[in-house]
């Protein structure tokens, strides 16, 4: 279903113990990250982040964005300088991926899609304009809960006249991006670690 106001603590919560391929982060790293990576959609587009839910409890959760150039934009300009203010003024301490964070907005390290060919870039955001992150809690992984998030949220880009979507994620998603019938444009060697842009026609 569609995401609720009273889901987002828990889509914060499986955002961190779900990160790095499922070894999590510890306590001091987590305000932040959930921030950066959940609080984009949760303040700019929240109609397009589902969950699924089981006896009350959310299980799993994919945020997503039917115009990824759009989405940079919206956070360039209206989400990304109030957080970096909270970053300078130590809000959420000094950590990894604080610096990581200042870092990149002031042009001093390179994003994830910077690692890829711009002209390949370029392409995935024409032909296949929405993005998505996907995570559950691991006792319920290989269930079949992340191909109904899947499937839905690729039913609502449909509806939407939305061509096609693309991921950027690690090796271990790989198989499951695969099964949803996205294929492997490019492969970025990031600090040693590969890294794959997939993407499918909705």
């Amino acid at each position: 279903r569609v995401c609720q106001d009273s889901d987002w603590k828990a889509i914060r919560r499986i955002c961190c113990v779900a990160a790095f391929d499922g070894r999590g982060l510890p306590e001091i790293r987590r305000d932040f990250f959930a921030e950066l990576w959940v609080g984009p959609y949760q303040k700019l587009f929240p109609q397009w982040t589902f969950v699924a839910e089981s006896e009350g409890r959310i299980l799993g959760y994919l945020t997503g964005c039917p115009d990824t150039r759009r989405f940079e934009r919206e956070c360039r300009f209206h989400f990304f300088p109030r957080l970096l203010f909270y970053v300078l003024r130590g809000i959420y301490g000094d950590t990894e991926d604080t610096r990581r964070f200042v870092r990149e907005r002031f042009h001093l390290t390179r994003r994830v899609q910077d690692h890829f060919p711009k002209a390949a870039v370029r392409r995935i955001d024409q032909l296949y304009p929405a993005h998505l992150h996907i995570n559950l809690d691991e006792d319920v992984q290989g269930r079949g809960i992340g191909k109904l998030l899947v499937r839905r949220f690729l039913q609502e880009l449909r509806l939407s006249g939305v061509q096609g979507c693309h991921v950027y994620c690690g090796r271990r998603p790989v198989h499951f991006y695969d099964r949803h019938q996205f294929q492997t444009v490019e492969v970025a060697q990031i600090f040693g670690v590969p890294v794959f842009l997939m993407a499918t026609e909705v």
